[in-house]
């Protein structure tokens, strides 16, 4: 006993130290391999032994995984920095930056600010905490209020909840985006100051002009005046107001007294030599003289010249008074205001020169009447069966010579040829050409329709008579004739097919009766 005393005193002074230093008696069979949680950076390494761990400065959790790493490090948060987990940073509406407070210094000054809520909350965090749709401050601290109150603001671009410090555009206290309707942004004329506003067309007042996509800086309001309208009636509004309801605009005019009542009278109109028109004062165009109560003829205005529209068709002329047609002053010559003249045939070949619009026939287009273009004109039935008359170079359907569309040619029915005893569908003209009988537009071919034609059927060789038609006759046929008398032979006066005295009988019979 006495020489196991020395060795045994030495164990259990080993185990008095281990507990004074805080450790577990298993702590003593750790084997050195486990996870290595380095708090100055916030990693975790695995490491095979606890001198590598202590190398990178880490503490050893021995035999476990990087899981049971707690990753520390600097947050930024309020006024200063602390040392904690990223999820107790994020809880402190701070900035997790890792690693040591020591090496990534907070400055409190620049990271933070007042976040503003949709609701009106302030909270102090740093900017990238501050919650989407809220407003974040540097300049400005919780404790001044800066949140209240909330409102909408209107830019050019969208609508966006915040206070009116934060707000770049239009802002309504205490409204939200749906209740502005901000609309289309643009610049809002007031027409009794003149004074421009950027706004949006919703917030524009009734009373001003908006001009939407405007900005004030391009200076887009106009001076007022008065802008007399159709019955005389006078608004004040601005010049291009005024254009676009097709008033006559006279600047930094009133309505008061009335400058638009008054009578039509002449206006000369500069250009083309001048040209007079009978019309109202607003109507008169700005730059030419008005003289009311006076009529353009004779004409007021000297040199006058404008288009004279003939069935010749159009010139210069130098006057109304030399005009023989329609004059229109101080216009030009146009296929608009002076339509193109031809020739125009009619149905019976007679031409003359007019325009296409009051040609009842065919029209040729820059043609005249010398020489004729209308020597061969008639109806032409289209594949639709419109009619229209031209000529049969022109005609790309059926063509009828010198007929016209009145009655209508075009119309098919039944075509019945008595004499054959045949029906076909054509049209009116082919069949009367064919000397046919046209029972009617529409109708079609049917056994009852066509009456076919009985006459005299004289056999070859034979003098016999007898009543058939035309396909039923082996010999010669006589169409609407009967067989009394026999025209097979003339001594069968009484077409009995033989000769004998009751011939005589019926001869002097009729002989005596005489002519009626």
């Amino acid at each position: 006993m006495t020489a196991r005393t020395p060795a045994f005193r030495i164990i259990a002074a080993l185990f008095c130290c281990a507990a004074a230093l805080g450790f577990a008696p298993s702590t003593l069979a750790q084997t050195g391999a486990g996870a290595c949680c380095i708090s100055t950076t916030g990693q975790c390494i695995t490491v095979a032994s606890v001198a590598a761990c202590q190398q990178a400065g880490g503490t050893l959790l021995d035999g476990q995984t990087c899981s049971a790493c707690v990753q520390t490090g600097a947050c930024c948060a309020g006024a200063g920095c602390t040392t904690t987990s990223p999820a107790t940073c994020a809880a402190n509406h701070g900035q997790y930056f890792g690693g040591s407070c020591t090496a990534t210094p907070c400055a409190s000054a620049i990271l933070t600010g007042s976040c503003c809520s949709v609701s009106g909350i302030c909270t102090s965090v740093l900017q990238n905490n501050c919650a989407f749709g809220s407003s974040w401050s540097s300049s400005v601290s919780c404790s001044s209020s800066p949140c209240l109150p909330m409102g909408a603001c209107c830019t050019s671009a969208a609508c966006a909840s915040t206070v009116k410090s934060g707000c770049s555009g239009t802002w309504y206290p205490n409204s939200t985006c749906a209740a502005a309707n901000c609309g289309p942004a643009g610049a809002c004329c007031n027409l009794q100051t003149n004074v421009c506003s950027n706004t949006t067309a919703a917030n524009c007042p009734p009373t001003s002009q908006f001009i939407v996509n405007a900005t004030c800086a391009a200076s887009p309001c106009q001076p007022k005046g008065a802008c007399c309208t159709r019955n005389n009636f006078c608004t004040e509004t601005s010049s291009t107001e005024c254009a676009s309801i097709g008033g006559f605009f006279t600047p930094g005019s009133s309505c008061s007294p009335n400058p638009c009542p008054g009578p039509l009278g002449a206006c000369c109109i500069p250009g083309l030599g001048g040209g007079c028109a009978f019309l109202a004062k607003y109507d008169c165009p700005s730059g030419s003289s008005f003289s009311p109560s006076t009529p353009c003829l004779p004409d007021p205005c000297p040199n006058t010249q404008g288009a004279c529209c003939t069935g010749a068709g159009c010139a210069v002329a130098t006057s109304m008074a030399a005009c023989s047609g329609s004059f229109f002053p101080a216009q030009a010559c146009t296929d608009d205001l002076c339509p193109p003249t031809g020739a125009c045939c009619s149905v019976t070949g007679g031409c003359g020169n007019t325009t296409l619009a009051n040609c009842p026939g065919a029209w040729y287009a820059a043609a005249t009447c010398s020489p004729t273009p209308c020597a061969n004109t008639g109806a032409c039935c289209s594949v639709a069966g419109t009619c229209s008359t031209t000529t049969s170079l022109q005609c790309s359907g059926a063509w009828y010579a010198k007929a016209a569309c009145s009655p209508d040619p075009c119309q098919k029915g039944a075509c019945c040829n008595a004499i054959s005893a045949t029906c076909v569908i054509s049209a009116r003209q082919s069949c009367d050409q064919q000397a046919l009988s046209w029972l009617g537009n529409g109708i079609i071919c049917q056994p009852a329709n066509c009456r076919v034609l009985t006459g005299s059927c004289c056999a070859s060789g034979d003098s016999r008579c007898t009543l058939s038609t035309l396909s039923q006759c082996a010999g010669k046929w006589i169409t609407n004739t009967g067989c009394q008398p026999n025209p097979c032979c003339a001594a069968d006066f009484n077409g009995s097919n033989a000769l004998d005295v009751g011939d005589i009988f019926t001869f002097l019979t009729t002989w005596f009766a005489g002519c009626p």
